[in-house]
């Protein structure tokens, strides 16, 4: 999605927790999406 849909989503939901999905970790991991990230996201 991009960081406009995101923050429509995010809105349209604004009393629920968004979470970030990353599949390709060993174990995958769900964490908090960051409250206010821009159009990029720092990979680990």
């Amino acid at each position: 999605m991009t960081p406009g849909e995101n923050a429509k989503l995010k809105g349209y939901y604004p009393d629920r927790t968004v979470w970030l999905m990353e599949p390709d970790a060993v174990p995958p991991k769900l964490v908090p999406y960051p409250a206010s990230s821009g159009p990029f996201l720092t990979v680990e």
